[in-house]
């Protein structure tokens, strides 16, 4: 078992290794696709992690659960092989997909004509999470910034924190392109730079993450930006590391000042709950232990959290067996109740690969790569940069979030891919008739 334990580690690093070589190459032929920070973040949070325990020695003893599917050499092996597996497949598609030949100028410019045209529902979504918390029932809740209070404080959210945190989603999508085009005007000496427009900015994005107040919409907003950034060239590969140093430099900054699950003396368990809270590798190895090799099921029936994403929006007085959102039961899993009615509520964030492996068993494992890898390839062929920009999300907030957090960008990734398909029924339509 430890031979191939010890191979399952190496094939691992090897394939790591041969996806960011194949990264590498890209770049330097000035090619961008989704793929490539795809890679990075799968790369990150599913692969990196188990290496630096092999140095750290970081257990689980938080969640019992949890760290008898990590110690299990049989789940090491087999998780291993299939995050190796996922690497190449993944990889293979990159290098092999035809990307779209897009002069980068008409990009920058199609970035431009989109803000122009649009500007006023740009800037009455940038208003709208405000007016969501003067409209709540207790505005004075976003006087205080409740995330450096850490567990201790259990706030009474209002009712309409749900609303005020996905329209801050949208703001943050919104002034992110509105960076990219400043930016863009200012690189192309169509304006020059304006300091009170970028206070303005920043000022606006600092509201945004204290209203929703948590560390994925800063997370969410810097992804965003890297990839506006990397499509229209404002980042290439000269200056690529530097960006990265410095967007990476900003994460940890906000981390520190943010101080929830990080906020105490004992190295030991801040290391434990970093390892929680920017890792996913240990809920895919979870599932694979429990729901794979042991038949302890997360869910009270299959495809439950799947049907709860299509019908979000239908209310639960209207639908009294509606299931909960995936994390719930993920999080009961941790704590020993699998599939059963004691809701602890929200907690350990999950993640497609183990979502899949809940709804649909072992053929998840399948199902998932090949979808995420369907947005990354129509992406790569399209020409359209907000429907790269939203496709590129999908896939990667897949990789680290469970669907209900980013549910506004999955809808508006559909509504674009469904106006993208109408539009070219009808070209095709013309040119038959022509």
């Amino acid at each position: 078992m430890e031979l191939f334990l010890f191979s399952s580690y190496i094939i691992l690093a090897l394939s790591a290794f041969f996806s960011i070589q194949s990264i590498i190459r890209l770049l330097r032929k000035s090619k961008f696709t989704g793929y490539i920070i795809f890679i990075l973040v799968l790369i990150l949070f599913f692969v990196l992690p188990m290496f630096l325990d092999l140095i750290s020695d970081v257990p689980f003893d938080l969640y019992p659960t949890i760290y008898k599917a990590w110690k299990d050499p049989l789940t090491t092996i087999l998780y291993s092989n299939y995050m190796s597996v996922v690497l190449i497949y993944f990889t293979a598609n990159m290098r092999n997909v035809k990307h779209s030949d897009v002069n980068i100028i008409s990009l920058q410019n199609a970035f431009l004509r989109i803000f122009n045209r649009y500007k006023f529902v740009f800037y009455i979504v940038l208003i709208l999470p405000f007016i969501s918390v003067f409209l709540s029932d207790n505005p004075s809740f976003y006087f205080k910034y409740r995330s450096t209070l850490g567990f201790k404080f259990s706030p009474i959210y209002p009712n309409t924190h749900a609303l005020s945190s996905k329209l801050c989603l949208l703001s943050i999508i919104c002034i992110a392109f509105l960076i990219t085009v400043m930016r863009l005007n200012v690189e192309n000496k169509i304006k020059k730079y304006n300091i009170l427009n970028w206070i303005i900015v920043i000022l606006l994005v600092v509201s945004y993450c204290w209203i929703d107040g948590k560390r994925a919409i800063v997370a969410v907003f810097l992804s965003i930006i890297f990839i506006l950034f990397m499509s229209v060239k404002l980042i290439n590969r000269k200056n690529l590391g530097r960006s990265c140093f410095f967007l990476v430099a900003i994460f940890l900054a906000f981390n520190v000042v943010y101080g929830k699950n990080i906020n105490t003396s004992e190295s030991a368990k801040t290391q434990k709950k970093a390892r929680l809270e920017f890792s996913r590798d240990y809920g895919v190895r979870f599932n694979i232990y429990n729901e794979i090799l042991q038949d302890h099921y997360f869910l009270p029936h299959k495809l439950d959290t799947y049907k709860f994403n299509m019908a979000f929006y239908v209310p639960r007085k209207y639908w009294k067996d509606k299931p909960q959102p995936y994390a719930v039961y993920f999080t009961n899993a941790a704590f020993g109740n699998f599939g059963r009615g004691s809701i602890y509520g929200w907690g350990l964030t999950t993640n497609a690969f183990s979502e899949g492996i809940s709804n649909l068993g072992w053929i998840g494992l399948i199902i998932v790569p090949f979808f995420l890898n369907w947005i990354l390839k129509r992406e790569t062929k399209s020409n359209k940069p907000l429907f790269k920009l939203v496709s590129i999300l999908v896939a990667i907030l897949s990789l680290v979030l469970q669907p209900m957090p980013f549910m506004p960008i999955i809808i508006l990734y559909f509504i674009l891919l469904f106006n993208d398909k109408k539009n070219k029924e009808i070209h095709k339509i013309k040119h038959k008739a022509l």
